[in-house]
């Protein structure tokens, strides 16, 4: 139950503030109704082998909360708009990350994923310029060159007409966004080493957010091994980058200062020493491994999406044709394309690049009537609450024309939280946006696109939701 790629965002706050429940409030407020399950451990026998699926039939059958217990522990889903502002914005000082994110720290050690507080404070704002307007111009056009190059191979390998799978190419084009914007350098040469240690960490961090018994997964077992294997060759790969510009065998990008370069020239906040090697890399594995598996995992469901809906498929290349005649988009092209924004809103929807998140109660609290003791576990699943058919009918069927200001405007906020939302929200959610934009673009302009299969592609739920099995597409190069 982990999500929000939150290294930065909207200007840190000193302290989220907290709202105190009285206590005859508290004592008056209605007790979550429980699911009936076997007790301690009946959730995670009953949500296999789907989660996300078990969730969404749990909130159809009990409404806007349901109570389970796990491990002896309380846990609530919530299905209400209400509720996901309150815990994650209003109320925010109330809730710390919960147990599951800490059970990361054994893959992302002490990174912006899990961090609290003034460590994480000091992270955020140390991050936050990276995500400036003026660096998208710069980032849109790393966007646009990777997905030229994103296309050449796709046609390089579907020239004699076999069918191509999506996923680990698109991942292979969002691992150079990441590693060039962030750190001005490519890992092109270790991209089938990379896909496959992202693979292991991602499989095992979800295996250990829901296992009953955490340390099970320390044993000296087959499983462990390539986990710590995977761990130290992407350590290797990312020491390399760092110590590389630290000792001056690399640079910045000439359009300005990177992050690395941006926190090799900074001070850590809280002690006002230079940020440790240790640190930059805790930092470094969220943002590359979390952010450009999200992205890139986006950017497969959208045009998957769009092979399955003909119409919207049309729409979209129209656009497209029409806005660019051909030539490759800019970071001004984003705002006359916004069907395909629409179009990837729509997908987030479906499948959200975290497809859940939670938080923990500091205090007793009470939300919309009902009892939140010190101590819940409060799961917030965008899967689950954009599938809500009060906020989205017919919640399964694909329109991104849900996403035309008219059909938005009395549409709660936090019915749509692909990215989280409250303090910490995600500022590269704009990031992630415009990747998807312009490479789906791309993808339309280069290619008539057709999956393989008719059968429906299933989710592989990690920290993302991966196609299982992978997307295999068709891809005919268009006349120009």
């Amino acid at each position: 139950m982990v999500a929000e790629l939150d290294f930065a965002g909207a200007p840190a706050r000193k302290q989220p503030r907290r709202i105190a429940v009285s206590a005859g409030a508290f004592a008056q407020a209605k007790r979550v109704p429980k699911a009936k399950l076997l007790p301690f451990v009946g959730v995670l026998f009953a949500s296999k082998p789907h989660p996300p699926s078990f969730f969404v039939r749990m909130a159809r059958e009990h409404g806007e909360i349901v109570g389970f217990d796990i491990a002896g522990k309380p846990l609530y889903l919530v299905n209400h708009p209400e509720f996901i502002q309150h815990v994650m914005q209003t109320n925010a000082g109330n809730y710390r990350k919960s147990d599951f994110y800490y059970r990361l720290k054994a893959m992302f050690g002490d990174g912006m994923l899990v961090t609290e507080n003034e460590v994480w404070r000091s992270k955020r704002t140390l991050a936050q310029p990276s995500f400036r307007r003026h660096r998208f111009d710069h980032y849109c056009q790393v966007m646009a060159e990777c997905g030229d190059n994103l296309c050449d191979a796709i046609e390089a390998e579907t020239r004699d007409g076999q069918p191509v799978n999506f996923v680990p190419k698109v991942m292979a084009a969002a691992l150079n966004v990441a590693t060039r914007t962030l750190m001005n350098c490519d890992l092109a040469e270790d991209k089938d080493r990379f896909t496959e240690i992202i693979t292991t960490i991602m499989v095992q961090s979800e295996k250990r957010v829901w296992s009953l018994f955490e340390l099970l997964h320390d044993l000296p077992t087959r499983a462990r091994a390539e986990r710590l294997q995977a761990i130290a060759d992407f350590d290797g790969l990312l020491y390399k980058v760092i110590k590389d510009r630290m000792e001056g065998r690399s640079s910045h990008d000439p359009a300005g200062p990177d992050m690395l370069q941006m926190l090799l020239d900074s001070a850590c906040p809280v002690t006002g020493e230079p940020l440790s090697l240790s640190r930059l890399r805790d930092d470094f594995l969220t943002m590359v491994l979390a952010g450009h598996e999200t992205t890139a995992v986006s950017i497969a469901w959208c045009l998957y999406m769009l092979c399955r809906n003909p119409e919207h498929m049309a729409t979209a290349r129209d656009e497209v044709d029409r806005v660019l005649g051909g030539r490759q988009p800019t970071y001004e092209d984003l705002s006359n394309l916004p069907f395909v924004k629409m179009v990837a809103q729509e997908a987030m929807r479906l499948y959200p690049p975290f497809w859940t998140m939670s938080r923990a109660a500091l205090n007793d609290d009470e939300v919309r009537g009902y009892r939140i003791p010190k101590g819940t576990t409060i799961m917030l699943c965008p899967y689950v609450m954009h599938r809500n058919p009060e906020y989205w009918p017919d919640p399964e069927k694909f329109d991104p024309y849900r996403f035309t200001p008219e059909a938005g405007a009395d549409r709660p906020k936090h019915a749509y939280f692909p990215f989280g939302t409250g303090p910490r929200q995600c500022i590269a959610n704009h990031f992630a946006m415009f990747e998807a934009q312009i490479m789906v673009a791309q993808m339309l302009q280069r290619f008539d696109l057709s999956l393989h299969t008719s059968e429906e592609v299933e989710t592989e739920p990690m920290i993302s939701l991966r196609p299982k099995g992978g997307i295999f597409f068709a891809a005919r190069p268009r006349r120009r």
